[in-house]
């Protein structure tokens, strides 16, 4: 996989190097200069609005439907922007969500990110809005200056031991997988804000012992992030029990039925530490050993009983790394906590046009049906931030507790 970008540090060993390349996360976005007359053509098509984070600079993310025709365009070129809070203009990386059934239309849906200031005169927690902004005949260049991660996030991810995943069966018997590890991948994010890789492993034995260790035991699926405008990496690990035995030369997709393990757990350099998106009863006992810093994922049962999963199952867990300095570890909870998560609204630009969104008629492009979204004017917005904050905190609470409802979305008391 080739790239034009080079990080800005050297790619010393073998495996991810060749992955550094596609990076190619600037360590800092610059600012784009336009004339008078450039500026004329940009029209504003989109209003992306997120809530106001605690720190000042941030990476604005979101989904765009957009009309045909528009994205990608022949040359390659970039014609989106968004404008900061102060008019000024940022480039936005874009990546393709999904397609018109004609080749010739192009992406329907599109991600864009960007890095962008807060406004000071808003506090923490209130809506913000970003305009985007779209040529059809002018193009930002990716933005200046060095390219490549952070000198501590490159230094992790280019050490094959820098992070290890390793879980122990019902007698005991370690089996382990090291994400940085050279791994076939597919690139799923490829830019100059963020980048993401994804890859699959297996948990293997660590010592093979006939008639007590199985041939492995979960499956690994990893989704592994970088940025530019942060230190700490996105680690989004999806672990199954489902394997075929498609192939019948290996035994590595051996199907294996029930699946009974005392723990899981994951290690990452001493000076690094490790968050999740959501508290669980089984993640937490944290240990320093050897140098390592050590996180259970699902901790031992208290009464010695163990976790099972059966054939086809499977659990997800959302994580962020980063340097144990408290603003690190701040910034990374932020993430993990949504900030710069945003959502395109209704509105119209100062031209009275109608902004792409889910609720126009000429992008509409919600679930496979392609929805135009209803409105709910009638509704007060108090109400529906009530009713989706009432959600979330039910949700929160029942995964802190590990009490489950005997149905959907929570059917297990123990989601570990």
């Amino acid at each position: 996989m080739s790239s034009p970008f080079v990080p800005s540090f050297p790619a010393r060993h073998g495996g991810f190097r060749r992955l550094m390349p596609a990076l190619a996360l600037g360590a800092a976005v610059a600012l784009a200069s336009l004339s008078s007359a450039q500026a004329a053509r940009l029209r504003v098509v989109a209003e992306l609005e997120t809530r106001v984070p605690a720190f000042s600079e941030f990476m604005l993310r979101g989904t765009l439907p957009i009309p045909p025709g528009r994205f990608p365009r022949a040359d390659r070129s970039v014609p989106f922007a968004v404008l900061d809070y102060d008019g000024t203009l940022r480039y936005a990386q874009v990546e393709i969500v999904s397609r018109y059934p004609s080749l010739m239309d192009g992406a329907d849906v599109v991600e864009l990110s960007a890095v962008v200031n807060r406004d000071p005169a808003l506090p923490v927690g209130a809506p913000a809005r970003y305009r985007v902004v779209y040529s059809p005949s002018f193009s930002l260049d990716p933005p200046p200056g060095p390219s490549g991660v952070p000198q501590e996030v490159g230094d992790l991810i280019l050490d094959h031991t820098g992070i290890e995943i390793a879980a122990y069966d019902c007698f005991g018997n370690r089996y382990s997988c090291r994400p940085l590890e050279p791994t076939p991948y597919r690139m799923l994010h490829n830019g100059p804000i963020h980048a993401e890789a994804r890859y699959h492993q297996n948990l293997l034995p660590e010592v093979e012992i006939p008639g007590s260790t199985l041939p492995h035991l979960l499956g690994v699926h990893l989704y592994l992030n970088w940025y530019s405008d942060r230190t700490s990496v996105g680690l989004d690990v999806r672990f199954h029990n489902a394997h075929d035995g498609h192939d019948p030369t290996s035994k590595l997709d051996d199907p294996l039925d029930k699946l009974y393990f005392q723990r899981l757990e994951i290690s990452v350099p001493a000076d690094w530490t490790l968050q999740q998106d959501f508290a669980d009863p089984f993640f937490g006992n944290e240990r320093l050993v050897g140098g390592r810093r050590t996180f259970d994922l699902v901790a031992p049962m208290p009464d010695g009983s163990m976790h099972v999963i059966r054939w086809g199952g499977q659990f997800h867990r959302r994580l962020m790394l980063s340097p144990a300095r408290p603003i690190s570890i701040e910034r990374a909870r932020g993430y993990l906590d949504g900030a710069g998560r945003a959502f395109c609204v209704r509105g119209t630009n100062d031209n009275g046009q109608e902004c792409w969104s889910w609720w126009n008629r000429d992008t509409a492009r919600y679930f496979p049906q392609r929805h135009q979204l209803p409105l709910l004017d009638h509704v007060p917005p108090a109400t529906l931030e009530g009713r989706l904050t009432n959600e979330l905190d039910f949700l929160r609470t029942r995964l802190a507790s590990g009490t489950g409802v005997g149905d959907y979305p929570l059917a297990s008391g123990r989601l570990g």
